[in-house]
């Protein structure tokens, strides 16, 4: 079972940094705006902070499947945490500044995306502690759910903010 657990970690981790990613690439500027309302820095400094972001998601999403997986989710963890910080230090600032999590939104930035990328961390760590060199192949109906698990997971990671609308009374 564990071995279905890191599967569902690692296919999880790839689909929503690439997810991510893709959304970014799509708008890199816009996203280097959004970059320098978070911090007070230079626009070519936060463009250049907007291209390692989506650099880092691009290349976390390919390591997870790297060797026996750890070094991929450690680094997918540290990344949700390190993006977790952020939305959280977002709810400080005095003018919301929107989520650029998935691509363009108008939703601000705030304490649901930390605790969504919190969630993404510890799913992280339960991958990275259930992964070893000696984890057997998990059985096809293992692989299938975990897939499954995973899909659901990216589509509700994606989509929180219409979802969090949809539950708005």
């Amino acid at each position: 079972m564990s071995d279905c657990l890191t599967l569902f970690a690692q296919c999880l981790a790839s689909g929503v940094f690439v997810v991510s990613a893709v959304s970014k690439l799509r708008d890199v500027p816009g996203f280097g705006v959004t970059v320098q309302r978070l911090a007070p820095i230079p626009s070519r400094v936060a463009l250049g902070l907007a291209w390692t972001v989506v650099l880092a998601e691009l290349l976390t999403a390919g390591v997870v499947w790297y060797g026996d997986g750890r070094p991929g989710l450690l680094l997918a963890g540290l990344l949700s945490t390190g993006l977790a910080g952020i939305a959280f230090r977002a709810t400080a600032l005095p003018v919301p500044v929107p989520c650029r999590c998935f691509g363009r939104s108008t939703a601000p930035l705030g304490a649901r995306h930390g605790i969504r990328n919190l969630v993404l961390a510890a799913l992280m760590v339960a991958g990275l502690v259930t992964a070893g060199a000696d984890r057997p192949v998990p059985p096809l109906g293992g692989i299938a759910l975990a897939v499954a698990a995973a899909a659901v997971g990216v589509i509700v990671t994606v989509y929180l903010d219409d979802l969090a609308e949809l539950a708005r009374p």
